[in-house]
């Protein structure tokens, strides 16, 4: 990775027209949601070198009530004191972000055992910028892409039924294999991590599913193509979702490489 890269960063979450709290939460320099919020009004943006490992993060709490919340909270601030500790860790970062995972899962599973609650958790989708590349992880259906030479690709692993619901074909909204806070009963967290190259010029972005539920990947494409501002593509990306009366809440940071 070349070192003079910068990255140019920007990050909104919207409560959605349809809910009466943000069950989101994110991981952007430094900064996070409290646990109880109402989403924002505006983006935040931050622009950054590469000479420390960088990272960012959305997660998506799931449960119901205050226990998304909660969840998505609780795994977001995992997420930030391992960043925190990263510069005096020698450690290998697929290791790293599956630690992450492993600290998320056993708080929540231990919030849902002491609440008596059958089930709460969070998705969670991230990207690690560091010497050796870019590194994704994620756990559930919050997805990320990446955006080169004209071409958008998903680049995390959707993990839920859809497969095998179109496969008998039936029309609903996939359900969740994997997901942070799921119990040994449930079956064993396993996510899914890869190792990417950085470019000039790429584009990357993390989002929960109340941005792709409303908005296509070519729809996110031609945005940030008509807005060579980080901040603005962003902004127009919130404005479509509002147009289009998004109900869920919808997160999303978008990252350039300059």
């Amino acid at each position: 990775m070349e070192n003079d890269m910068i990255l140019i960063a920007s990050c909104v979450s919207y409560i959605g027209a349809g809910r009466a709290n943000n069950e989101d939460n994110f991981y952007f320099n430094k900064k996070r949601l409290a646990e109880k919020n109402n989403g924002m009004t505006a983006p935040i943006s931050q622009q950054t070198g590469l000479k420390n490992p960088v990272g960012f993060a959305v997660f998506d709490g799931i449960g119901g009530a205050s226990y998304g919340e909660k969840a998505s909270y609780s795994a977001a601030e995992i997420f930030a004191e391992n960043m925190d500790r990263l510069n005096d860790l020698i450690i290998p970062e697929r290791e790293f972000l599956v630690e992450i995972c492993n600290q998320a899962n056993e708080k929540i599973v231990s919030l849902a055992h002491n609440k008596q609650i059958s089930q709460t958790g969070t998705t969670l989708v991230s990207f690690l910028f560091s010497e050796n590349g870019v590194f994704t992880c994620n756990v559930g259906d919050s997805k990320a892409f990446l955006i080169r030479k004209n071409k958008i690709m998903q680049v995390s692993k959707d993990h839920t039924d859809k497969d095998f619901l179109d496969s008998i074909g039936i029309n609903k909204k996939p359900s969740l294999l994997q997901y942070i806070g799921i119990s040994d009963k449930e079956g064993e967290l396993d996510p899914f991590i890869s190792k990417g190259q950085v470019m000039k010029g790429d584009v990357f972005i993390l989002c929960s599913d109340g941005v792709t539920d409303v908005i296509s990947a070519n729809d996110l494409y031609n945005t940030i193509k008509e807005n060579s501002d980080v901040s603005s593509g962003v902004n127009a990306i919130l404005d479509m979702i509002k147009q289009r009366c998004g109900q869920d809440n919808a997160t999303i940071i978008v990252i350039k490489v300059s």
